[in-house]
């Protein structure tokens, strides 16, 4: 039986003999490293008798700018001449010692090395096994209470502490019954703890065992409760546990009925100690975290309340977010978006160079970096392409005004390029090529050949340029390779609309410079779409002078 255990006490006696230091790390020194910390003992043991001990421990908390290559135990029955008894590479935090006998008791030590030499001992630990013990009985009075943000557990010690002291308790939590896991542990003194990991409207189940030096007992009797509080915001997003691309995220809730300001604060740590942002007297129910508050790789925690006529609300529930920015950088990228229908014989010249373009024929001095988008209009009744989807192709004719009655038309980042021609098309489009959009977006497609279904996770940065109120990005579907005997001639087409799985006026966005906003949408394909010849494209535009800002293109598999 193998147990934990970080105190010894009692005829057992396992003492620890704190000799590490918390001093905040040096950067660069070219000194060995600190102290591993917090070395404690796993045993293995029938009824008492210790059969093998496996040690575990932390890295020191000083490097000293150097990687950790080896740990180094030592062993006697002397803590002034601890002797050598093995060695483990510096990414193993473990020791296993089987040269246990029964009824002798020995000291133990790790350090830590680095190129610049050995390190100073860890905490000393002594085992003396000696005599037998069993488990603790379970906890007595266990039970748990909503406490303003908070969820309340309370207990007593167990009638029967196996013959030891008590070392420790450890906290079990889930969301059901049948989903209980080891949440936290808790020094024996503690017999209460407050659990601000909830979110409203959830229920959770909690139970609690006791610990000796040697033995985990049975838990006690499981309780459980329903967190909800009301009149108190509720965040929306980041979503509890989100892992941001970003540092500078708007932080969402819903509002609070007649609210007169709220009340954000984010911290370092869950107990709200470590505050990077505290900001009272906000208006709205957003927040747009400044630059320089926010560091990479770091989990923060961040909760709201209302101030109301009548006092305050309470804290929301406590949400973690962790930050992992990736670098997103603005392209070339240029759309084209044509106006165009089956029955205009005009249309087929323009199809044709668009065409090219797509086959990487070298039309344009880069052609891998011009996207597509043909919309199929009213011009002339019938066309099959514009009556799949009589909505949204309105949607778009709308938005460019006389697309539906003159065609072909064709725009590049939203500006209208003239009457065709090739030679001009190919400038205008050159034009655009040798510049960088104001904008960048990533782009992530998950999607189930067996289900039709798929989501888009969308990255959008502002890398430059000034602040906008009429920004909106579309996500739309689009079908290649279609076979159609169309009245103008064409036989196949390419880049067809079949779907702007946003709205059909595009999902409002706001951003400032140097900020990345993340977003997703989900779809499905219908049947008649061929899956394997299906793309999805994502641009950002202005509505008010419909000026293209940045686009991306992935294959939908």
């Amino acid at each position: 039986m193998r147990i934990l255990f970080f105190f010894v006490l009692a005829a057992l006696q396992i003492f620890i003999h704190n000799s590490c230091s918390d001093n905040p790390p040096v950067e660069n020194s070219n000194d060995p490293p600190s102290s591993p910390r917090n070395l404690s003992a796993i045993i293995d043991s029938s009824k008492g008798v210790i059969k093998e001990i496996t040690f575990i421990w932390e890295i020191p908390s000083n490097p000293n700018g150097s990687n950790i290559s080896q740990y180094i135990i030592y062993k006697n029955n002397n803590p002034n001449n601890l002797e050598i008894i093995g060695f483990t590479d510096g990414s193993v935090l473990s020791y296993v010692d089987t040269n246990v006998v029964s009824l002798q008791a020995f000291y133990y030590g790790v350090t830590a090395r680095n190129e610049f030499g050995e390190g100073p001992f860890s905490n000393i630990v002594y085992v003396n096994n000696s005599l037998t013990f069993s488990e603790p009985s379970v906890p007595k009075d266990f039970s748990c209470i909503v406490v303003d943000d908070r969820i309340v557990l309370n207990w007593s010690p167990p009638l029967n502490n196996g013959g030891s002291a008590i070392t420790a308790y450890r906290v079990y939590k889930g969301t059901s019954l049948l989903n209980m896991q080891y949440y936290i542990t808790l020094d024996s003194s503690t017999l209460s703890y407050p659990d601000l990991l909830v979110v409203t409207n959830n229920t959770y189940f909690y139970k609690v065992t006791a610990q000796n030096f040697l033995y985990e007992g049975n838990p006690s009797e499981t309780d459980s409760v329903t967190f909800t509080v009301s009149n108190m915001p509720l965040q929306t997003s980041p979503p509890n546990n989100a892992v941001i691309s970003t540092l500078t995220p708007t932080m969402e809730w819903s509002n609070v009925s007649n609210f007169i300001s709220y009340h954000l604060q984010i911290s370092a740590e869950q107990g709200y100690n470590q505050l990077v942002t505290n900001v009272e007297g906000l208006t709205m129910s957003e927040y747009d975290v400044p630059s320089g508050v926010l560091n990479d790789r770091t989990t923060y925690y961040w909760r709201v309340k209302a101030n109301t006529a009548t006092g305050s609300s309470q804290w929301s529930s406590s949400f973690a977010l962790s930050t992992l920015v990736e670098p997103i950088n603005p392209s070339n990228k240029a759309l084209v978006e044509l106006f165009t229908n089956t029955s205009s014989v005009p249309c087929v010249d323009p199809n044709r160079y668009l065409d090219q373009i797509n086959d990487n024929q070298g039309i344009t001095s880069n052609d891998n970096a011009v996207v597509v988008l043909r919309v199929h209009t009213t011009m002339f009744a019938g066309d099959p392409f514009y009556l799949y989807n009589t909505a949204d192709n309105d949607a778009r004719m709308a938005f460019y005004p006389g697309t539906n009655v003159s065609n072909p038309r064709g725009y590049i980042l939203g500006t209208y390029m003239s009457a065709y021609s090739a030679s001009a098309w190919t400038n205008k489009i050159n034009e655009q090529l040798a510049n960088t959009r104001p904008f960048a977006i990533k782009l992530n497609n998950s999607y189930d050949l067996g289900t039709r279904n798929g989501n888009i996770s969308i990255q959008i940065k502002q890398a430059s340029g000034g602040a906008y109120s009429d920004l909106v990005y579309h996500c739309v579907m689009t079908e290649n390779e279609i076979q159609f005997s169309a009245p103008n001639g064409e036989t196949v087409f390419e880049n067809t609309m079949r779907d702007l799985i946003t709205p059909s006026n595009g999902q409002t966005i706001t951003i400032v410079a140097g900020q990345t906003k993340s977003y997703s949408n989900s779809y499905s394909v219908p049947s008649n779409v061929e899956q394997n010849h299906a793309d999805i494209i994502i641009f950002v535009q202005r509505t008010s002078t419909k000026e293209v800002l940045a686009v991306e293109e992935v294959k939908l598999k």
